[in-house]
């Protein structure tokens, strides 16, 4: 072969692996907030916000210390809210995770083991658990709930019906090891689309398929293969902290799944970026910078949802609600 084919056949491979590499190129996008509120409409402040809920073109907010659920519109102005703080019959101690269906209101309380159910705004009655879900849930066929419980057995995720009976275990746990050696619990976010009930593993970041009538698993989708992300990943394992889970708020789009997760920096946990992954591709295509209006970044993103083309975000450390133009 002689040099100037040599050059040839080396500028091709050159332009096959440019090509091919452009394919796993992650996009970093800097997003600054449109709306920005420390004090909400009615003059109310937010304590810490655990859930952020699309219903209809509402969006909801579970104000934990507050033992309520907050309802708004697409501006962000407060509708009315449900619940108050406190032990009795439609109060709650720590208001957690939401779900609606059919004019029904569900909301766990993170520290009385028990969803208080409203109808029309009135409070209906109590469903109790063996222990109370520390992720979200949902309201399944109409007469169950599934949730994750990370402290029973091999199967975390539990059927139950509306009055609290368990009906059926099933998802094993994967081994999650902190850098101690000692055995990590499990966090699973749920999800239900079309025929499949969709989990998101907060601490090994994995997508995991089940069958919603046999609950037999059909696909599993490791997040971590993708090479940018799967750095995060190992940097963040490097200093474990028990009480944090890697991979923060979950939300499904589209047939994207987006979620914020942890970075660590001089020993301290910033929650800064939202990710954007690609379920049919299986890889990460985006990820978003999220600011302040004042330019500076966000700390500690407790939920965040995807709400009439804007994505909603709540930054504990500066008590901030955050509303930003999104679109995919």
């Amino acid at each position: 072969m002689n040099k100037k084919l040599q050059q040839i056949v080396l500028l091709l491979l050159t332009l096959l692996i440019i090509s091919c590499g452009g394919n796993d190129k992650v996009e970093i996008i800097d997003i600054y907030p449109e709306q920005q509120m420390e004090t909400l409409s009615d003059s109310s402040y937010i304590s810490m916000v655990v859930d952020i809920y699309r219903h209809k073109n509402n969006i909801l907010l579970s104000d934990r210390a507050n033992g309520r659920v907050i309802f708004m519109d697409n501006n962000l102005n407060v509708i009315k809210t449900v619940g108050k703080p406190g032990k009795g019959p439609g109060e709650l101690l720590a208001a957690g995770y939401i779900q609606i269906n059919k004019d029904t209101l569900y909301v766990t309380d993170q520290m009385q083991d028990k969803i208080s159910v409203f109808y029309k705004d009135k409070f209906v009655r109590y469903i109790r658990f063996p222990s109370t879900p520390l992720k979200n849930f949902i309201i399944h066929r109409d007469k169950y709930i599934i949730y994750s419980n990370p402290f029973v057995g091999k199967q975390n995720l539990i059927v139950m019906d509306l009055h609290g009976k368990v009906i059926k275990k099933f998802g094993n746990l994967l081994e999650s090891k902190l850098a101690s050696g000692q055995l990590k619990m499990q966090f699973v976010h749920i999800f239900e689309e079309g025929s499949q009930i969709i989990t998101i593993n907060a601490d090994e970041p994995m997508v995991t398929y089940f069958n919603n009538t046999d609950y037999t698993l059909t696909k599993i989708i490791d997040i971590r293969k993708n090479p940018i992300f799967r750095s995060r990943y190992e940097a963040a394992k490097k200093k474990p902290n028990v009480g944090f889970t890697f991979l923060r708020s979950p939300i499904l789009n589209n047939n994207k799944l987006f979620f914020a997760y942890i970075t660590n920096k001089d020993k301290t946990t910033y929650i800064r970026n939202v990710a954007e992954f690609d379920l049919a591709k299986g890889k990460i295509i985006k990820i978003y910078k999220l600011h302040l209006k004042d330019k500076n970044r966000v700390d500690y993103l407790d939920a965040i949802n995807i709400i009439n083309n804007k994505l909603i975000a709540y930054d504990y450390v500066n008590k901030a609600l955050l509303s930003y133009k999104f679109e995919e």
